[in-house]
């Protein structure tokens, strides 16, 4: 007879049990909502209606109740002696006819907080500026003397240009 190679395979083993899926692990908490943006700068409310300087640190609207405020008033330098002069000037620069955003924020409680549109040119006066604002939302009642503030300001951007003006054909039956 004629060799004939035969190779015989064994019985393949059994597959093992698949191990147990890891539990998940608990989702972390929702960040807080981030604040307004913008450039923030520290300084005392000053109670004072005036719109004369209310000194180094301070600022101040024109009216006790907020709501009604048509200026703010405020120092050159902040409560740690940061000059904004440039910066106010900046938003003065804007040719919209809002400016910008300013934001007072209660530095103990940062639910406490008003917000005014800026609409129209400051005045600079020596060591202080006048800003024409215009209540947009927050609180109505001013802030204690001397509470310590964080007031954030935004920019808005150039008016755009006007577009060209479009044409009409007619015709005629």
């Amino acid at each position: 007879f004629p060799s004939h190679d035969i190779r015989y395979s064994g019985i393949s083993g059994y597959s093992g049990q698949s191990g147990f899926s890891g539990t998940s692990g608990i989702s972390g908490y929702s960040g807080r909502d981030g604040q307004f943006g913008g450039a923030s700068f520290y300084y005392q409310f000053d109670t004072r209606t005036l719109t004369t300087d209310p000194g180094q640190g301070r600022l101040n609207v024109n009216n006790v109740t907020l709501s009604s405020a048509t200026t703010l008033t405020i120092h050159d330098d902040d409560r740690f002696l940061s000059n904004i002069t440039s910066f106010l000037q900046t938003i003065d620069d804007s040719s919209s006819s809002i400016k910008g955003y300013a934001k007072i924020t209660e530095e103990a409680n940062n639910l406490n907080f008003v917000i005014y549109a800026i609409v129209g040119t400051h005045t600079d006066n020596p060591q202080h500026f006048n800003v024409p604002i215009s209540y947009v939302s927050g609180v109505t009642t001013a802030y204690s003397n001397s509470t310590n503030v964080v007031i954030t300001f935004t920019v808005t951007g150039d008016k755009g240009d006007q577009g060209i003006s479009g044409f009409c054909i007619v015709t005629g039956k």
